[in-house]
């Protein structure tokens, strides 16, 4: 069939071969044939119109002759096949200038990409027969993102049948390319390695397969500099508000921004499609398995007594997720507000050993690989993204969700939990989602959880919740090491048939780890090793269920942006409050929360149950933690007289970002997802993120302004009473150098004694230790509102992990009171001032304190958590391993706990404190030094703690100080 140019190129040169066979006043009579004349010119004129039109005709009809002429047998032949139930033979696309091509011009046209039109799909489907599942696809070729496919030939039945049959015969080094019939195979020579080419031929290569994002501001020199959304709550600026040349304002600005907005998530869609096996064109048995990977599955939960089947207990969660559709809508608008204000948009993940990524590096775990794809998305549509991850190795969340606000962070806005491991009891997780939602600035999305937890907050208080799957529906089983060398690279190794398990174990296969690099300027003071292997998930699966996340979230944009457009089509711009505003969503959800009744949810189970409605905050030294510097313990500890405050003792090894590591690349050759969104080749770790390394710089100079000298001169108050006067035996232990921030730009650790220095992990238990030799540890707590002050203690040290305080050399023969090194003038008036405020502070009021601290232990679940500690001992090593539990020693009868607030000091004698102090997991010891609900709010409150009678014996570490 002749292409429609090329057939009116012909009509075209027809009428011009019709007129010149007309005499030239005839021409000039047919011209001017509406003039006044003669009829025979009028009648002549009309006979020559309908000669030409009869001419016309006739060309149509020889160009239909000549198409059926020269394709009836190629549409026999589909017909046949079609009643067959053979494939019907592949059509060649023919260029128009050359009708009758030559062998050569036919060679040159089967090496051209096809075309992904409706009928060429089918057609390529239809001829597909391999049912290999393995086999890499490539994207459509359309606008966004092109044809992906330039080195696929068509296939060559006989010379792929020779192959298969004699694969050892192929000498030369072969190179795998991608064809949705088959896995074929080129060689070198005929295909010449990418790494002839320069970096701009790459580059330009990119983008020619796959676009790139093309928006820019025409009008940026005449936008606002200020930044006219802050000063409305949570940015919340009306639409009248806007300034007049806002880019929110601008028809033309905003629609070819959202165009361009489309086009790219569209293109990050279906670059992670391709990356496992599943891009355009698809043999039709693999649509319906590209349509189930992702596919974020919306529900009703109301009156389910359930999640979906498959993410039930009994599910295999191996898909990607379900939400509901409110709580979908929910995600759009955050994303939407995000965008609309050219504000942040913050990710946090808490969680144990596995979400932390143990056993890979820190920046293969999940949440990370989820941050390197959305980042340079988000800063094309001017969002900053802010991911953490604030997971703990051999701990769950209860430690951390207390005081969710400071160590989360208060911008979140979509929080993942990932502790089934750990956080076996509904009221853990019930605990970490209410504070979440109160906590902080912003009302996140709960994203990971227990779903009875999530059908009462989502029905009773319009809470935005879902979950997460792993993703493993669409991988392919891996058979044997030559089968997988034909899978995509992200989908190796993750399934393994029966009798192949050893593959998916292997640890060349399941983990991708290098722990040094060579550089000139740093050599390891310790020789580095390898970690060791664990049963832990994979880089691979990592890598997976961070592609499922950015999934969900582009999929959520994808609506944002289609909303946005749909209704400023119409209503004009800028884009109506009602449909990205958050300070009444927000507001709804809270008013809702704090009318939830105590029986509501599994919460209140703990004491005081007053911590599932009031907001918390939170100081520690565990990491890692937003905002480092402002969050720590050391922020609020008063310095002794002497101006003794503890410090860190360990500096870092080497600053600055780290050389890139051949770990976290993938292989040569397969899809990269990183270079398709941001147009450059095998982009180094160290400049990867410059955008997001400018904004943490931003941050840490934001933080840097309250230095350490700061903390110090802040901390330097009056005390309200003489008495308590900080001791100096107290000191840091386990805490990291560096911006422990759970960031992906985050620089952490690199000690001395690091043995994998690239491993970059960040969690660690860090706290404040010391005895009874350490006298006083004297804090300052800011806006104590609600009248609660929690303490975290670990109460099984050894006494020789307190550096700072020495025993006699007499101390176990004569039993008399250890001192502290240098400091034995200091230590005895102190000690005997404390014996002496004992005495005077055992009054009346002080018993009765005594005694409510003991009543308000009864009715808790105490008996339910020391169960849970038993089986969580049991299959939890969450203990340090650097001491045994079995040397700790007892506490001695004599053993008092004093605790002091703003100067009045309460005593626990060694029941009392072992009965009020609620072990909720090992390691996670809380006490409960201050719960008063008619207490009025206080700018300043003063924390005071102190062991007696127990010498070295009692070491504890102080870890946390909780207050609402």
């Amino acid at each position: 069939m002749l292409p429609k140019d090329a057939l009116m190129l012909e009509m075209e040169e027809s009428e011009e071969l019709v007129s010149s066979s007309v005499s030239p006043r005839t021409q000039a009579g047919f011209r001017s044939s509406s003039s006044p004349s003669s009829a025979d010119n009028n009648s002549s004129g009309k006979g020559r119109r309908l000669t030409v039109i009869f001419v016309v005709i006739s060309l149509l009809a020889v160009a239909l002759l000549a198409f059926w002429d020269d394709d009836i047998a190629t549409w026999d032949s589909i017909a046949t096949a079609h009643v067959n139930g053979k494939d019907p033979p592949e059509e060649n696309p023919i260029s128009a200038k050359d009708p009758n091509p030559t062998k050569a011009s036919q060679e040159k046209i089967k090496q051209e990409p096809k075309a992904s039109s409706s009928s060429s799909t089918s057609s390529e489907s239809s001829s597909s027969s391999s049912d290999d599942p393995a086999v890499e696809n490539e994207p459509e070729n359309n606008d966004e993102p092109k044809n992906t496919n330039e080195s696929t030939h068509p296939k060559n039945e006989n010379e792929t049948d020779k192959k298969k049959e004699e694969p050892e015969k192929t000498e030369t080094k072969e190179i795998e390319t991608k064809n949705e019939d088959d896995v074929t195979k080129k060689t070198e020579d005929e295909n010449p390695s990418e790494n002839a080419m320069t970096e701009e031929e790459k580059t330009n290569k990119l983008i020619a397969k796959w676009g790139k994002w093309g928006f820019w501001d025409g009008g940026e020199a005449t936008r606002p500099k200020e930044d006219y959304c802050a000063k409305f709550p949570h940015r919340d600026i009306g639409g009248m508000d806007f300034p007049e040349s806002a880019w929110q304002a601008d028809a033309v600005y905003v629609n070819h921004f959202l165009d361009s907005a489309a086009k790219f998530v569209s293109r990050a869609q279906e670059a992670i499609y391709t990356e496992y096996g599943y891009g355009r064109p698809l043999p039709p048995n693999k649509v319906h398995d590209r349509l189930k990977m992702f596919h974020l599955e919306k529900c009703d939960i109301e009156k389910a007594e359930g999640p979906p089947e498959k993410y039930s207990e009994n599910g295999d969660w191996d898909g990607a997720g379900w939400t509901t559709r409110r709580s979908f809508k929910g995600l759009s608008r955050r994303l939407l507000h995000a965008m609309m204000t050219n504000d942040s948009f913050t990710v946090v993940l808490a969680g144990d050993g596995a979400a932390a990524g143990h056993g890979n590096h820190f920046k293969q775990s999940y949440i990370m690989q989820f941050h390197k794809i959305m980042e340079p998305i988000f800063a094309r549509l001017g969002v900053k993204l802010i991911t953490r991850n604030i997971a703990h190795d051999g701990l769950g969340t209860i430690q951390d969700a207390l005081g969710s606000a400071s160590i989360y962070g208060d911008d979140v806005d979509w929080i993942i939990w990932d502790s089934k491991s750990t956080d076996k009891d509904r009221w853990a997780y019930d605990m970490f989602a209410r504070q979440a939602l109160i906590g902080g600035k912003r009302v996140p999305v709960l994203w990971g959880g227990e779903f009875e937890v999530f059908q009462n907050l989502h029905e009773t208080a319009d809470v935005d919740v879902g979950q997460f799957g792993s993703g493993l529906l669409g991988i392919p089983e891996t058979q044997s090491e030559m089968q997988a060398q034909r899978m995509p690279w992200a989908t190796r190794y993750m399934k393994c048939a029966a009798g192949h398990e050893d593959l998916c174990t292997a640890p060349g296969n399941r983990f991708q780890t290098k722990c040094w690099v060579d550089r000139n300027d740093i050599k390891p003071p310790v020789k580095q090793k390898e970690p060791s292997v664990s049963a832990y998930p994979g880089f691979r699966q990592h890598q997976l269920i961070g592609r499922i996340l950015s999934f969900t979230i582009l999929e959520a944009l994808g609506d944002a942006i289609s909303t946005w457009s749909e209704v400023t089509i119409t209503g004009g711009h800028p884009l109506p409050d009602e449909y990205w505003h958050i300070s009444d969503y927000y507001k709804n959800i809270r008013n809702k929360l704090g009318k939830l009744d105590e029986d509501s949810g599994h919460c209140h189970e703990l004491q005081p149950s007053r911590i599932c409605s009031t907001p918390m905050k939170a100081r520690t030294e565990f990491t890692p933690r937003a905002n480092p510097e402002e969050t720590s313990l050391l922020s609020i500890i008063q310095p002794a007289p002497d101006g003794y405050v503890p410090q860190i003792e360990e500096n870092m090894l080497y600053e600055g970002p780290d050389v890139p590591n051949p770990a976290l690349d993938i292989e040569e050759g397969s899809v990269d997802v990183m270079e398709i969104l941001s147009n450059r080749r095998r982009l180094d770790e160290s400049f990867a993120s410059s955008y997001i390394n400018n904004h943490s710089e931003e941050e840490s100079n934001e933080n840097d302004s309250t230095t350490q000298q700061g903390h110090l001169r802040r901390a330097s108050r009056r005390f309200l009473d003489d008495a308590i006067v900080p001791g100096t035996g107290w000191e840091l232990q386990d805490v990291l150098p560096g911006n422990c921030d759970g960031t992906y730009s985050g620089i952490c650790g690199r000690t001395q004694t690091d043995e994998c220095l690239l491993l970059g992990h960040m969690d660690n238990r860090g706290g404040v230790i010391g005895n009874e030799l350490s006298g006083w540890l004297v804090m300052n707590l800011k806006d104590v509102k609600a009248g609660i002050v929690i303490i975290k203690l670990e109460t099984r040290h050894l006494p020789e992990e307190s550096k700072r305080t020495i025993a006699s050399s007499n101390e176990s023969k004569n039993d008399d009171p250890p001192k502290i090194k240098d400091e034995k003038e200091l230590e005895k008036p102190q000690q005997e001032e404390s014996n002496k405020e004992t005495q005077d502070t055992e009054t009346e009021d002080t018993q009765r304190e005594k005694k409510d601290e003991t009543d308000k232990t009864e009715g808790t679940p105490e008996d339910k958590i020391e169960d849970t500690q038993k089986e969580n001992e049991g299959e939890n090593d969450t203990e340090d391993p650097k001491r045994d539990l079995k040397e700790v020693p007892e506490l001695p009868d004599t053993f008092e706990f004093d605790y002091a607030i703003n100067g009045r000091i309460t005593t626990l004698d060694k029941e009392q404190f072992l009965k009020n102090k609620h072990i909720l997991q090992p390691d996670v010891e809380l006490l409960t030094v201050l719960d008063d609900p008619e207490m009025k709010p206080q700018e300043n409150v003063q924390l005071a703690i102190r062991m007696r009678g127990c010498g070295r014996l009692c070491t504890f570490k102080l870890s946390h100080v909780y207050w609402g």
